[in-house]
């Protein structure tokens, strides 16, 4: 599933729901909707109680609530499980706020997400590049935003954090990059990191995630979510095979042939396009079609049509 556009409410307001149930399960969505409302708002789902799994979200979120407004650039507040999800549009709100999730709450569970975009709120409530309260458990994480402290209360205790703004709950396995978040520190044993030691072949000595498997590197960036990485990455892919279309001479009379090059590794295969058994596959690293038809005649018996 996928949205765009732009979207205003008052409570439960998401870019592709409002609110995801507890026996809901979201998977494989991508949302660049622009959100704005009161509480409970977030770029794919105001509240989640059920599964989001595969999800990301680019659109810009705004919590406009003056007695706070669970804000957050993927769920506004989660009581059910997030995993393999990024958010990338900058979060704005009177907290909780998070670059992912405003609140995730007991029995929430967050694991394999990133955050990159800006957060800004009051951290009285909670504010945090990836999560403004965390009540439960955030693992294999992290998170690269700017973080802002807006105080909005004159009063306010709490400090921004570069991942997690406030809360008791477990941090596992997840970073911030402190220059980035431009913040020091984090709730939970968040740890912090340069962005050097976040990026390329560094992150793999440094984040200890699931490379490989959930995670890969990206040459000069973050690391990136293999289910997530589309086919602009930097991740080793085998790009489509070339086709060419030629004739060659049979028994007097000419076939039509295809000619297709793997580039993955250097096959070349020549097939007759009518029923005949003229070719076989034939391998060959760096010959054109020239040359290939020309090694084929060589080896060819003459056949009547």
């Amino acid at each position: 599933a996928s949205a765009s556009g732009s979207v205003t409410g008052e409570s439960n307001v998401g870019g592709l729901v409002g609110r995801n149930s507890f026996d809901g399960t979201i998977k494989n969505a991508t949302s660049s909707v622009s959100v704005t409302g009161d509480d409970l708002v977030g770029g794919v789902a105001g509240d989640n109680s059920g599964m989001i799994q595969t999800a990301a979200a680019s659109g810009n979120v705004i919590g406009t609530g003056t007695g706070g407004s669970d804000t957050g650039g993927l769920v506004g507040t989660n009581s059910g499980t997030i995993q393999t999800a990024a958010a990338s549009g900058s979060v704005d709100g009177t907290g909780p706020v998070g670059g992912l999730v405003g609140y995730n709450g007991n029995f929430a569970t967050i694991q394999n997400v990133t955050a990159s975009g800006s957060v800004s709120g009051d951290p009285q409530l909670g504010v945090g590049g990836l999560v403004g309260s965390n009540e439960n458990t955030v693992r294999d994480a992290f998170a690269v935003g700017s973080v802002t402290d807006i105080r909005r209360g004159a009063d306010a205790y709490n400090e921004p954090g570069g991942l997690v703004g406030d809360g008791g709950g477990t941090v596992d396995q997840s970073y911030f990059d402190r220059q980035a978040t431009d913040q020091s520190t984090s709730a939970g044993n968040a740890i912090g990191l340069t962005t050097a030691q976040m990026q390329g072949h560094a992150a793999t000595e440094n984040m200890d995630l699931a490379f490989g498997e959930t995670w890969q590197t990206a040459s000069g960036d973050y690391p990136e979510l293999i289910a997530l990485a589309n086919s602009d990455s930097d991740s080793e892919s085998d790009p489509p095979p070339d086709t060419d279309t030629d004739t060659v001479t049979v028994g007097g009379q000419e076939v039509p042939i295809e000619f297709t090059s793997e580039t993955a590794s250097g096959e070349r295969t020549v097939t007759a396009r009518n029923a005949i058994d003229v070719i076989d596959a034939f391998r060959n690293d760096n010959a054109d079609v020239s040359t290939v038809l020309s090694v084929i005649d060589a080896f060819r018996t003459e056949q009547q049509l």
